[in-house]
């Protein structure tokens, strides 16, 4: 068995209708009641390394044995103690782990039987029924309690790629794409209640053809707020039962804005991806979290990912930029870590292993020492490069 050891004390785990215009951007849609917050971006040239942005406040390493094995992670909850990780693609499960990183198990497994899937689309956690509820690739929900024990099964009326609760019993199903063969299909935004197996509301007309390439992470939580960003918008917005209303509105600046009618005016589909990557302006933003202070999201330019960290209490924008070294092992080569969560005090970034190993192995060839942060020495030292991957719970400085 190959097992990293904790070697920070970890601290306490929180958890982390009508038709309407296809361009999802407009003001006019904001409505003159809305008073969203707006988040003035443009790019900024302070070079940065990572440690200037972050404090460690504990390490978990995932452990790593035959059952535990995961590939990249999709997605992460902390909830009762635990941590679930999702691995969409490489090994199609989800894995539940202890606050320490010891593997305690699976939700459900690949098969047709009851309490099997065939491929996990997403998972959310209901926290006020204690149920974990895994949306697979047949619009099924399978609902397990915390120690993955199997429930029941749920067959959706509309079609999904992403979900989270919203409220006890409610959750909001979303897509971006149009699938007319099925009920509500047309929309993207669904509102459903579990238990009555209803379709409460819709919202936002669904794109009959993939528009850009389109992001399966389209909510974020904090407490019990729930935001939806999705791939044709810069609006993010407020998501509960009664209502779907914008909470902020990322407003980019000089030569990153785009015009308001972009995505209405693309090119043939084979030729979309190069225009938009040609044309210069910001791309919409892509992994959305917040803490109850700070708020991090990225944005592509000319196919360079900028991260972008937004202050809250201060209401402005700390930084937006690609240039932010990664000197947690410094001489990687690599960008900014990447932010795969957040609790309510913490961003959770997470460092693969391999990638420590391949650009170690790089300096030694050249005869270089690779230097580490001071807490992630005793541990990326050692490593194989074979191991799950490792969490780091962060804090902005």
């Amino acid at each position: 068995m190959k097992e990293l050891l904790l070697l920070v004390p970890v601290l306490l785990l929180c958890s982390c209708g009508s038709k309407e215009s296809k361009n999802n951007n407009s003001n006019a849609e904001l409505g003159d009641s809305s008073v969203p917050i707006k988040i003035n971006v443009s790019v900024t040239d302070t070079e940065l390394v990572t440690s200037d942005l972050y404090e460690i406040d504990s390490i978990v390493a995932l452990e790593t044995i035959e059952t535990s094995l995961i590939g990249d992670i999709d997605k992460l909850e902390i909830y009762d103690g635990k941590i679930f990780v999702l691995d969409k693609y490489a090994a199609n499960k989800l894995a539940i782990f202890s606050s320490d990183g010891s593997y305690i198990g699976n939700i459900g497994r690949q098969g047709g039987g009851p309490g099997e899937y065939d491929k996990i689309r997403d998972f959310c956690i209901d926290r006020e029924n204690s149920r974990i509820i895994i949306l697979d690739n047949h619009y099924n929900l399978l609902f397990f309690d915390s120690e993955g024990n199997y429930l029941e099964r749920h067959k959706l009326v509309a079609p999904a790629n992403s979900i989270e609760v919203i409220s006890n019993g409610v959750v909001a199903l979303f897509t971006d794409l149009q699938s007319s063969s099925y009920p509500f299909g047309d929309y993207k935004l669904k509102i459903y209640n579990y238990k009555d197996q209803e379709v409460i509301s819709t919202k936002f007309l669904a794109d009959q053809e993939q528009i850009v390439p389109y992001s399966d992470e389209n909510f974020s939580k904090l407490n019990s707020a729930v935001l939806l960003n999705y791939s044709t918008t810069d609006t993010i917005y407020s998501v509960s039962a009664e209502e779907v209303k914008p909470k902020y509105v990322i407003n980019y600046e000089g030569d990153l804005k785009r015009p308001t009618d972009f995505f209405e005016n693309l090119p043939p589909k084979s030729k979309r991806s190069q225009f938009i990557k040609e044309s210069g302006y910001a791309g919409p933003p892509k992994g959305f979290m917040q803490t109850d202070k700070h708020i991090s999201f990225q944005y592509s330019i000319k196919g360079f990912r900028y991260q972008t960290v937004f202050d809250k209490a201060a209401n402005k924008v700390l930084h937006s930029n690609t240039t932010i070294a990664n000197d947690y092992f410094y001489g990687s080569g690599k960008g900014p870590l990447t932010i795969i969560a957040a609790t309510e005090s913490q961003f959770i970034l997470l460092v693969e292993p391999q990638y420590v190993k391949m650009f170690r192995e790089q300096n030694k060839s050249k005869n270089k020492e690779t230097d580490y942060h001071p807490i992630l020495k005793p541990v990326l030292e050692g490593i194989n490069g074979d191991e799950n991957s490792m969490l780091l719970f962060v804090k902005m400085k």
